[in-house]
């Protein structure tokens, strides 16, 4: 499937949609509306033809950016070889932009059923500048960001880790709140 972003009017009605995406499965998580009026979304993509032609792995984060009217402006993948999505996505007040996601870049090793955090940190145009990233040997996903007023960043997620970044367990699945300064 595609990724299908539809803009309604006040009462329902459509105005515009875009689909973007190539032969195989392709999301979107999270949009926001930019300073200039246009959207950002933000998802994965295991296709590597149509819109995606820059695919590195099995999945890749897919950073959208289109016009207020729906034209695609710009659209850009982030990913290494493994696994990586992108769940959620704020931009910050210089305009460039933080995604939360996960990636299994590790998971040679860390173990086959690995998956860990990482919050990606990019220009207004998706170029990576830096990338931070919470570890495990376990399943770790990161849901939900916030920007707070001051600048810094809380994740919301869950773990099944108990080593790396999770040291502590409580059982099979952990909720975890991380701040980043």
């Amino acid at each position: 499937g595609d990724i299908w972003i539809v803009k309604l009017d006040e009462i329902g009605d459509k105005i515009w949609d875009k689909t973007l995406g190539g032969s195989d499965n392709d999301n979107a998580n999270s949009i926001l509306q930019t300073s200039d009026g246009g959207y950002i979304v933000a998802g994965d993509t295991y296709s590597n033809d149509g819109d995606i032609s820059e695919a590195g792995g099995s999945s890749d984060i897919v950073l959208a950016r289109l016009s207020s009217s729906g034209d695609l402006l710009q659209l850009r993948t982030l990913g290494s070889i493994g696994f990586e999505t992108a769940t959620s996505l704020v931009q910050r007040k210089d305009n460039n932009l933080l995604i939360l996601g996960q990636s299994n870049a590790l998971a040679i090793t860390e173990g086959p059923m690995s998956n860990d955090v990482v919050l990606y940190y990019t220009l207004p145009n998706g170029a990576l500048i830096n990338s931070a990233q919470l570890y495990g040997e376990g399943l770790d996903e990161g849901n939900d960001l916030l920007l707070t007023e001051a600048g810094k960043v809380i994740v919301v997620g869950s773990t099944q880790s108990s080593s790396g970044d999770y040291p502590i367990s409580l059982g099979d699945k952990d909720l975890f709140i991380a701040f980043w300064h």
